[in-house]
């Protein structure tokens, strides 16, 4: 009953289901840890997995409409085109990964950012899941 308490506040959004919707998902990555849109699972992902409620499966659904328009683009200097897995089957944009492809941060207009310690993982789950490209 508890977990369910976010997923709720996600669904009565007023933007909920529009395009460009945040759907509760942070804006500003750097923001610290403890928050339910970041992690490898998160906690709207656990409350679906755990519950079946399908409440739940409209919020992780949301949380991929909602990363296919957050402007955080990779572009790779050597490969001169974005970073893709072909290039990087084994891609880790934090320092432990290795190759460090350049970020275009944060454009102008954009009150988006990144935070190389926060990266949520908003699409795949909803993927995996309902084989729905979300």
């Amino acid at each position: 009953e508890a977990a369910m308490g976010n997923i709720d506040r996600i669904l009565s959004e007023p933007d909920f289901g529009k395009p460009f919707a945040t759907n509760l998902v942070s804006r500003y990555m750097p923001t610290t840890g403890d928050r339910d849109d970041i992690g490898p699972c998160t906690h709207e992902t656990a409350t679906w997995f755990l519950s079946q409620n399908f409440k739940a499966r409209r919020a992780i659904l949301a949380w991929g409409d909602t990363s296919g328009h957050i402007p955080w683009n990779y572009y790779d200097n050597r490969t001169k085109h974005y970073v893709n897995i072909d290039d990087h089957p084994f891609l880790w944009l934090d320092g432990r990964g290795g190759v460090r492809p350049d970020q275009l941060a944060n454009p102008v207009d954009s009150d988006w950012y990144t935070d190389t310690a926060h990266m949520p993982s908003l699409a795949i789950t909803g993927t995996m899941t309902s084989c729905c490209r979300c």
